[in-house]
C-alpha cells in the first residue's frame, strides 16, 4: 500500500450589523447588512508527498503529473429594513 496525502484549504470573514430604533411608540424600525467573503482549495488528489505551500501545487500519486489547485473566491452582501406597528 503506497501512503497518499491529500490537502485542502478554506476560510471564512463574516461581518454583520442590525440596529433597531423607535421613531413613534408605535413603530418600530429595523435595519441591518451582512458581508461574507470565502476562500477555498478543493481537496487534491492523492500526492505523492505533503504540501509545503498553496503557491506550489504537489504531484498527483505514482506519476510527476502536477495536480492544479483551483482556487474558489466569492462575495456575498445583503441588506434588510422592516417597519412594524402596532
Amino acid at each position: 500500500m503506497n501512503r497518499s496525502y491529500k490537502y485542502a484549504y478554506g476560510s471564512m470573514l463574516e461581518g454583520e450589523q442590525q440596529v433597531s430604533f423607535k421613531p413613534v411608540n408605535t413603530v418600530t424600525l429595523t435595519t441591518g447588512g451582512t458581508v461574507e467573503r470565502f476562500f477555498a482549495i478543493p481537496q487534491t488528489a492523492d500526492l505523492n508527498a505533503p504540501i509545503t505551500s498553496r503557491a506550489a501545487p504537489g504531484t498527483i500519486l505514482g506519476t510527476n503529473i502536477v495536480d492544479e489547485f483551483f482556487k474558489l473566491h466569492y462575495t456575498n452582501v445583503g441588506a434588510f429594513a422592516k417597519c412594524a406597528m402596532r
